[in-house]
This record gives C-alpha cells, sequence and structure tokens, in this order.
C-alpha cells in the first residue's frame, strides 16, 4: 500500500484486466476515480493545443484559445482573396 494525499491508494500491476492506466504518465490504478484524481493533481496543465503546443488546465480553455487560431485562419482567407 501507498500512502497517497491522505488517502490509502493500492499499487495495481499492468497486468491486471480491470487497471485503469494515467494517459501521461502510465501509472496504472485501480479504479477510474482514482485515476482522474491523480491526473487532475498531478498533471493539471495536460491538454496541449495541436497548432501552437500551449497547454491547458480545462477542455474548456482549450476550446475558447483554438478560435484564436480560426479567426487568424479567416483574416488569412479573406486577404488572400
Amino acid at each position: 500500500l501507498y500512502y497517497c494525499r491522505d488517502e490509502i491508494v493500492q499499487a495495481v500491476p499492468a497486468a491486471k484486466s480491470d487497471s485503469v492506466q494515467c494517459n501521461i504518465c502510465k501509472k496504472y490504478f485501480s479504479s477510474n476515480s482514482l485515476r482522474r484524481k491523480h491526473e487532475k493533481e498531478e498533471h493539471p496543465w495536460n491538454l496541449e493545443c495541436k497548432v501552437c503546443s500551449l497547454y491547458f488546465q480545462t477542455q474548456a480553455n482549450l476550446d475558447f484559445h483554438m478560435r484564436t487560431h480560426e479567426k487568424k485562419q479567416d483574416r488569412i482567407n479573406v486577404s488572400t482573396t
């Protein structure tokens, strides 16, 4: 057993079929809720803009940011026509 921020978290071997893996660091957890908690606490800036490589904490922030790239592309298209 490992102690993790006032909770006891059981390590899960990679071979166990019902374990869930962190999308970022590839650690395994015994439940989805523990994985989500881990990702939120340990990897808060994990959403990357594929256009400019900036990172964001929430999908909403990334979506809002992506609009800036769309507006720039629209201006480029208008000026070339």
